[in-house]
């Protein structure tokens, strides 16, 4: 655990995780040209974060292609979560949850209309957005409650 959160505190790094997280799959190059530092700079900050598993690393002939690991950051965020960090994250994830409710009460109304031109059924979308919403809050929930049992079998 100390590994990861020494590897978070360097801002250059964390500058690193973020260009990956909005583009995985980057040279080595590209974050050269990102940061302005230079290419030794860069790749000893990389090969910091693979030591502390936050990113992995293709190799194509002489390049290098750099994604964030997030089985890593997992890591990191259950143990923020077993301090009491769950509020911050909650509001983000129903946040999410609704945001993906109206996405997919969107797509349930081509669904719908698809549907009814040939089979002859009326379905609302916003109804099954909300009921899509309320399934995927229920699955969070059960998720965290998940996530709580593992990190006190942990501790153990």
């Amino acid at each position: 655990m100390t590994d990861i959160f020494a590897a978070l505190a360097d801002p250059t790094r964390r500058q690193l995780l973020e260009a990956l997280a909005k583009t995985p799959g980057q040279s080595v190059g590209d974050l050269v040209t990102l940061t302005k530092l230079g290419q030794p700079t860069v790749s000893k900050h990389l090969k910091t974060l693979r030591d502390a598993d936050l990113v992995t690393v293709k190799v194509s002939g002489q390049n290098r292609f750099y994604s964030v690991k997030t089985a890593g950051l997992g890591k990191a965020a259950l143990w923020l979560r077993s301090l009491g960090a769950d509020d911050a994250f909650d509001k983000d994830i129903d946040i999410l949850g609704e945001k993906l409710g109206e996405l997919f009460a969107i797509g349930g109304s081509w669904i719908a209309e698809q549907l009814a031109t040939r089979v002859n059924i009326e379905t609302d979308p916003k109804v099954i957005g909300k009921e899509l919403g309320r399934k995927l809050h229920e699955a969070k929930q059960q998720a965290e409650s998940q996530a709580k049992k593992v990190v006190s079998k942990v501790k153990r």
